[in-house]
Parts: structure tokens; C-alpha cells; sequence
């Protein structure tokens, strides 16, 4: 029974086909859960990869930040040495004078650079410009580095520089400590920062951490410098390519303060005066000439100039150093000189005794008016290089004196015990000197000059021919009164062939007639002469002295060669360069930095920034003239025309005209201001290379950072420095968590 029953279930089929689809479903459902298993745990993983390198590359992302804070920092200090080095950039000079100068000039700079450069780095506070405000609301933060030394730098400085950013902490490898060591490299090639970590944890809690050493290379002058031109330009504060004019000052009183360089200088009208105060270089091409007026130079000053020319009433002060081409002379009526400084008057510093110098080349101080003052009484150094000239019709003959009076020149006539007689239609005439010959007509030359007695004995027992030797006796013809009907005169006037003969016939002379000096010498000099025989002297010729109630003579103390004088004032009217510029052929300062581009604007304005008005300019360019008023001088700091420029207000930074500077107000230098303004006409000639408009990129450029310019300024290719390459990063590590 039980066994039919068995039989008949597993013949019986229904029922197996849900088995087997239960089974199925079953097994699927598991094979799917297993997936969907596999699936969620990738995604989990990928997940937690992808905030993993999320936080990692946030962290780097920081410390790149951190890193642009720390060039930022070397930046500053890159550019307050360089700028530093610059405004002092023909002071370093090697004392050792070889033929290694050059060099060790180079030397010297960079040493300097480099002092500067890590002095500012280590000591001075950061201080970052808010973007679009005022410099009052510069952001400052703590120095970087803890000493003088730079031993240790604080982290910290750099995690606030960085500015609050969640989850993100810059510290050193104890975030206890508030200091980490800088290594210093034996060479003194660079410095590192040492072990500088930047953590970052995100909001889900993944924790990454990035450590590393900041390298700084010490950056070099000549690299830097090689990006950009040195100039002294900004330490100037005027450059008039004609003439600097003061004659209409509502005060009646101009002071210019910095370094100057004009065309000619011209002081008129009484109560208008000219100080120059802290001027290293004032420099004129031409004559300076004080009328009825005043010119002062303090004791930080130094003027370079062709001559100096007073004439009535013109006064001239000397507290600081003067270099003269040719003459100080006190030409008009009532012309005063007081010079208590250092005097220098090198025209003709290379001429040798044996030679008769040039006239136009030879410095020395005269007085041709009357009533005039002379006072060398607190000299401190007087150096004249060449001769006073007495000038006559026929031509100028030599004096054997550097400092001499109109009234010496008496000495220099042939005396008339030495003139014979001459025949002139039959006539005998016996020549005076003058010799009146308005009854005679023309007489020959060699007539006259056969008619002197070159061996008639005159001063000391030497006979004329032996100051004289073969030369001609100068024969110059003079008209007193009108040319028509006044008196002609002939002057028979000594002729020395040499500067030797010329000394030793005034000293003779001097010792037999010193009263006669003297009585003239108080016509001329009604006010007073005086001379400090016991200052430092050198003299080419001779000069007297008030001695007690007579006068001294100072016998020719020779001159040493004084050629380097020549050659800088020449190098500075050209390229206000003392060394100069062998390889430019500019003919003054003006053509040496400006640049033809300033002639095309026409009689136009243009104020820079661009974008900018006359309100709020800082530089201001124009191709005609310009006039300086009181609404501009507190926000513009350069002005350039081509023409003239007139100050009627008081004036700090830069003034360059192609014409005249007229002052009817104060003006100032000041290298920094003008350093920064000229940002205001700098723009990008191509990619990552800057010039300033209107000035020429070979004498001053901006400092290109970014190397590797192209175009037209491939010659300033792969100059500059990299601040990739000069803060860098050394041992790099991560760590997760």
C-alpha cells in the first residue's frame, strides 16, 4: 500500500515547475544582493579615494599659497636692495684705482645687494597693499624671520598672511613650537625653511598632511640688474635742456632740493634768489648768471658748471663744492663771491708749464667790476687749474696770476722805456702805451712790434725778451668813444710763450709794485678781497693776499692733473652719468632719455595712469609746455614736455623739459616718489616685457621679472629672475589620515 502510494507521488509531476522557479528567483536574488554588495563597497572606496586626494590636493593647494607669501616677501626685499643699490649706484668706488676697477666696483654693488637684501628680509615687518583702498589700510603683518640673523622663521607670520581657511593649519613639525630652524648654506647661496607643514581636514574628517622645505636662493644683482637699466634719474628732480630760469618768484626766494641738470642757469632781477640744498649733482652745461639777484649752495651741494657769471649786484654763495670749466668772474658793479667750501676749477688741468693754455678752457677767478667783494677768507680748498686772460681786439693774452683783478692787467702792458719810435709820411712818432694813432692812420703791425726793445731791462734785471723770448708783442687797437669819431688807441700787451714765463714775470713784477696793486685792488675790490693763505691750495698761477696792511703773494703751487674732473662733467651733461655711456651719442640728458615719441604728441596733454584727468594724474606728458599750479602739485610727482615747464607752485619729484624750467616756487627730488610714479606710464611693449612711455628702454626700464622676452626685446632675453626658481620647494612629503 505504502509502496503504490510512492510509486504514484513520483510518477506525479505537478508542482515542480514553482520548485525550480523559487529556486531560481532565490538564487538570483542572492547573485543580486552579492552585486549590489560589490557595487556599494566600490562606491564607498572611490569615495573615500576621491576626499582623500580632495584633501591632499587642498593642502597642496595651501602650500603652494604659503609658498606665493614667501615670494612675495623675497620680492619686497629683492626690491627695496635693488632700488637701494640703485639710488647709491655711482657712490661704490674701489679705492684701489687698477686695472680691475671695473670689477671690483661690480664687486662692491653686489656685496651691497646682497647685504641689503637679506637685511630687509630678515628684519623688516611685511606689509601687503589692500586691494582698491588707500595706503592707510595696508595690511601689515609680524617679520618672518626672529633675528637679525634669520635662524629661525616663524610659521606662523605665513599661516596669517594666508588668512583664515577652514580645516587648514600652517605650522612646524610641533604645532606647539611657534619657531622652525632656516638652514643656512655654507656657500651662502640660499636659504632654507625648514620642515614646514600644512594640514588640512575636511568636514567629513579626512585629515591630510603636506611637509616641506621652502629654499630661498639669495638673488644676484647682476641677474636682477641685467632686467633692467640702472639709472640715477629719479634722484633728479629737474632736467631743463635750455636753461633754468628764476626771475619772477612771487617770494622772491626759489630753493631747489636734489639733483639738477640744466642748459645754462640765469638768477635776474633784485630780491629773486636761487638756493641749492641737497644737491649732489647741479649740473649746467652753460654759464650760470646771477643779475641783481642771489645764488646760494649749501654745504651738502655740489654745482658742475661751464662758468660762473655775476653782474650787477650778483651774489654768489659757496658752502658745499663747486667745479668750474672756465672762470668765476665777478664782471658787473657791486658783484659779490663769498666762498667758504671747496672750489675746483679744472679747464686746463692736463696743460704742462711749457705750454701756452686755451683762453675758453682755463679756470680762474677774476673781478672786472668795481665795488665788488671777494671773500675766500673760510675757504676750506681752492684749486684753479688754469690763468686769468686779458681780452683786447687783436686778441686775449695770458696773466700770470689764477686769481687776479681787472686793474692787474696793467701790469701786462710793455713798459714804455722799452717802445722806440716809429715814422709814419715822414712823420717821427714816439710811442706811448697807449699810443694814440688817430693821425696816422694804419700802421703795420710788424711797424710797431719793430719798434720794442726786447732787451731793455724792466723788473728784477731781467730785460723784456727774457719773459717774452721770441714771441710777438700782442699790438691790439682799441676805439675809446664812437667808432666814427672817438680816439684809437694801440695797447702794446706782453705775449708769454709759456704759463711758466707768465708766473715768474708776475711775481717779479709784484715784488717791485706791490702798492700800486694794492691801490687798484681797492677800487675794484671796494668792499673787500680776501684770500686764507693757510687752506689747502693749488694753484696754476699766482694769487695775493691781504697781509696785514700789505699784500702776500702765493707763488704757483702747481696742479696736479685734474683730468677726471673734465671727463665727468663732460659724461654728465650728456648722460648725468659721472662714468658716462661709451656707447651713446646723445648730446645732453634730455635726448638721452626721452624719446622721439614725445614730439609726435604735437602741443597735446596726457595724464597718466591711463584713464586718468588733470585732477588726479600722476604723471603728465606733454608735446608743448606745461605749467605747474597748486591743484596739481599733491598728485602729480612727473611732469615731461618737450617745451617749457613753469612751477608757480611748490613741486616734489620730476620735471624734465626740452626747453626752459622757469621757478616761481620751491622744487624737491624725491627718488622714491618718482621711483613709484613712473608705474604710472609704464606699460607692456610684448608679452611679460615693460617699458615707460616717452623714456627710453637702453638708459631706464622697469625690472622684467618673467625671462625669456621676445620681439623686439630679444636683447633683454632670459634676464630678470624667476621667482619659481629662486623659492622652491626641497623634500616633499604627504601623509593621510
Amino acid at each position: 500500500m505504502i509502496k503504490r502510494h510512492i510509486k504514484k507521488f513520483t510518477r506525479d509531476k505537478r508542482g515542480s515547475a514553482i520548485v525550480v522557479v523559487l529556486v531560481a528567483m532565490t538564487f538570483i536574488v542572492v547573485l543580486a544582493s552579492i552585486l549590489l554588495y560589490l557595487s556599494l563597497v566600490n562606491i564607498q572606496m572611490k569615495n573615500l579615494d576621491r576626499s582623500g586626494k580632495e584633501s591632499f590636493y587642498d593642502a597642496e593647494g595651501v602650500m603652494n599659497e604659503v609658498r606665493a607669501q614667501v615670494q612675495y616677501v623675497v620680492s619686497e626685499a629683492i626690491d627695496t636692495a635693488y632700488t637701494d643699490v640703485l639710488n647709491n649706484y655711482y657712490s661704490y668706488e674701489d679705492e684701489n684705482k687698477d686695472e680691475n676697477e671695473d670689477e671690483s666696483i661690480d664687486d662692491e654693488r653686489e656685496v651691497a645687494f646682497k647685504k641689503k637684501f637679506l637685511d630687509t628680509l630678515y628684519t623688516q615687518p611685511i606689509v601687503k597693499s589692500a586691494e582698491g583702498s588707500d595706503e592707510e589700510s595696508d595690511d601689515v603683518y609680524p617679520k618672518l624671520f626672529t633675528d637679525e640673523n634669520g635662524s629661525h622663521y616663524f610659521p606662523g607670520t605665513l599661516a596669517e598672511m594666508l588668512g583664515p581657511v577652514e580645516g587648514v593649519t600652517v605650522s612646524g613639525t610641533d604645532p606647539t613650537e611657534t619657531t622652525e630652524m632656516v638652514y643656512h648654506a655654507t656657500d651662502d647661496k640660499y636659504i632654507k625653511l625648514m620642515n614646514l607643514v600644512v594640514t588640512y581636514e575636511t568636514s567629513k574628517g579626512f585629515y591630510t598632511s603636506v611637509t616641506a622645505d621652502i629654499k630661498i636662493t639669495i638673488p644676484s644683482f647682476e641677474a636682477i640688474s641685467a632686467s633692467a637699466t640702472q639709472s640715477n634719474l629719479p634722484e633728479f628732480t629737474i632736467i631743463a635742456n635750455e636753461k633754468l630760469h628764476v626771475s619772477n618768484a612771487s617770494s622772491g626766494h626759489v630753493t631747489v632740493k636734489g639733483n639738477v641738470y640744466t642748459g645754462s642757469v640765469e638768477v635776474l632781477k633784485d630780491g629773486n634768489s636761487l638756493a641749492i640744498a641737497n644737491a649732489g649733482y647741479f649740473v649746467s652745461k652753460g654759464d650760470i648768471t646771477v643779475t641783481q639777484g642771489a645764488l646760494t649752495v649749501d654745504e651738502a651741494s655740489s654745482v658742475w658748471a661751464d662758468g660762473i657769471m655775476l653782474e650787477k649786484d650778483g651774489r654768489f654763495t659757496l658752502g658745499g663744492d663747486a667745479y668750474i670749466a672756465n672762470d668765476l668772474n665777478l664782471h658787473g658793479v657791486g658783484a659779490s663771491a663769498v666762498l667758504t667750501g671747496s672750489y675746483v676749477g679744472f679747464g686746463n688741468a692736463s696743460v704742462e708749464t711749457d705750454e701756452s693754455p686755451n683762453p675758453d678752457q682755463s679756470s680762474s677767478i677774476i673781478v672786472n667790476g668795481v665795488g665788488a667783494l671777494l671773500d675766500m677768507s673760510g675757504i676750506d680748498t681752492l684749486i684753479l687749474a688754469g690763468h686769468s686772460f686779458v681780452n683786447y681786439t687783436g686778441g686775449k693774452t695770458m696773466m700770470g696770476q689764477s686769481v687776479a683783478v681787472k686793474s692787474d692787467q696793467l701790469a701786462y702792458l710793455v713798459p714804455e722805456s722799452c717802445l722806440g719810435t716809429i715814422t709814419i709820411n715822414n712823420k717821427e712818432y714816439q710811442l706811448t702805451n697807449p699810443f694814440d694813432y688817430s693821425e696816422c692812420g694804419n700802421i703795420e703791425t710788424t711797424v710797431l712790434q719793430a719798434a720794442v726793445n726786447l732787451d731793455e731791462k724792466i723788473v728784477n734785471g731781467n730785460s723784456l725778451g727774457y719773459y717774452i723770448g721770441s714771441e710777438d708783442i700782442l699790438c691790439t687797437r682799441e676805439v675809446v668813444g664812437a667808432q666814427d669819431t672817438g680816439v684809437r688807441l694801440i695797447y702794446f700787451v706782453m705775449n708769454f710763450p709759456s704759463v711758466q714765463k707768465a708766473n715768474e714775470y708776475f711775481a717779479d713784477y709784484f715784488s717791485e709794485h706791490v702798492s700800486d696793486i694794492q691801490k687798484y685792488l681797492n677800487v675794484y675790490c671796494e668792499t673787500g678781497y680776501m684770500l686764507d693763505e693757510s687752506a689747502t691750495l693749488g694753484l696754476s698761477g699766482n694769487a695775493y693776499y691781504p697781509n696785514e696792511e700789505t699784500l702776500g703773494l702765493i707763488n704757483t703751487t702747481g696742479v696736479t692733473s685734474l683730468d677726471e674732473f673734465e671727463k665727468t662733467y663732460t659724461n654728465l651733461c650728456k648722460t648725468l652719468k659721472p662714468e658716462g655711456d661709451k656707447d651713446s651719442s646723445a648730446d645732453s640728458p634730455y635726448t638721452y632719455y626721452v624719446t622721439d615719441e614725445l614730439s609726435g604728441l604735437g602741443v597735446g596733454t596726457r595724464y597718466y595712469p591711463e584713464g586718468s584727468s588733470s585732477s588726479d594724474a600722476q604723471a603728465i606728458v606733454s608735446g608743448g609746455s606745461v605749467t605747474i599750479n597748486s591743484e596739481d602739485v599733491g598728485h602729480v610727482h612727473i611732469v615731461i614736455a618737450a617745451k617749457d615747464v613753469t612751477v608757480n607752485s611748490d613741486f616734489t619729484g620730476l620735471i624734465i623739459a626740452g626747453g626752459n624750467v622757469e621757478l616761481n616756487a620751491d622744487v624737491k627730488a624725491d627718488s622714491g616718489l618718482v621711483t613709484d610714479t613712473l608705474e604710472a606710464l609704464k606699460y607692456e611693449v610684448s608679452e611679460n616685457w615693460f617699458e615707460y612711455r616717452y623714456l627710453n628702454p637702453d638708459q631706464i626700464c622697469p625690472v622684467n621679472q618673467t625671462p625669456g622676452s621676445s620681439g623686439e626685446n630679444d636683447n633683454y632675453s632670459n634676464t630678470g629672475w624667476d621667482m619659481n626658481a629662486l623659492v622652491s620647494y626641497e623634500n616633499w612629503t604627504k601623509n593621510e589620515a
